[in-house]
């Protein structure tokens, strides 16, 4: 016997949780089909039945109720460790005064977004000196003097 196709798998899933190939083939983005189609392969592959064809949808075989919830198992365990394979966007967190939000970033973000695509810019206009301990924000601009020192670069504050 050789190795089940996952593709395959796949489809055997969404075709047992709905119990119709159509709704399968929907959820899939493929046609009815070839949802049949793979199911069949499937079958062949593994030299069973999985499902009772029926005038008005599909019944699980007990060979398929058997093992469906491990095969759920399995595809969710695939679908976690791929997810961790993949880069997370970069997030930056900005804070700024409105007055400058609405002066000087605003007219900057299509520029912004165009250079630099794959970076999620978080944007908060407030007023509120940031605490970086405390507050999501990674980059913060103010206007004026630092209140609490007399330095031009505060952490990661600019002030000018």
């Amino acid at each position: 016997m050789r190795s089940p196709n996952l593709n395959a798998l796949k489809m055997f899933d969404a075709a047992a949780r709905y119990l119709n190939f159509r709704l399968a083939a929907e959820e899939l983005n493929q046609t009815q089909g070839a949802v049949a189609q793979q199911v069949s392969r499937l079958e062949k592959d593994l030299q069973l039945q999985l499902f009772h064809r029926q005038p008005r949808g599909l019944k699980l075989t007990q060979s398929a109720r058997n093992t469906i919830v491990s095969i759920r198992r399995a595809l969710a365990l695939i679908d976690s460790a791929t997810h961790k394979l993949q880069p997370l966007t970069p997030r930056i967190s900005l804070s700024v005064p409105p007055s400058i939000a609405s002066k000087w970033l605003v007219p900057c973000l299509s520029q912004f977004s165009q250079n630099y695509p794959d970076i999620d810019l978080q944007t908060d206009a407030s007023e509120r000196v940031v605490d970086f301990h405390r507050d999501e924000a990674d980059i913060a601009i103010r206007q004026g003097f630092p209140p609490f020192s007399n330095y031009l670069q505060v952490g990661r504050t600019l002030f000018f």
